[in-house]
């Protein structure tokens, strides 16, 4: 029965590690993809 509960336990605190980290990867992905974007239009002024 121990084991099970050890088990379980890792289950929700690994889900709750996905559903934490996941977001944060994206937000600072999509943060990064918008400073790229900002940057080429300061260097291609005229396309």
């Amino acid at each position: 029965m121990d084991m099970f509960w050890e088990l379980m336990l890792g289950t929700v605190v690994l889900t709750l590690l996905i559903v934490v980290v996941t977001p944060a990867m994206w937000s600072s992905r999509l943060s990064l993809r918008e400073k790229l974007k900002k940057g080429g239009e300061h260097t291609k002024p005229d396309a």
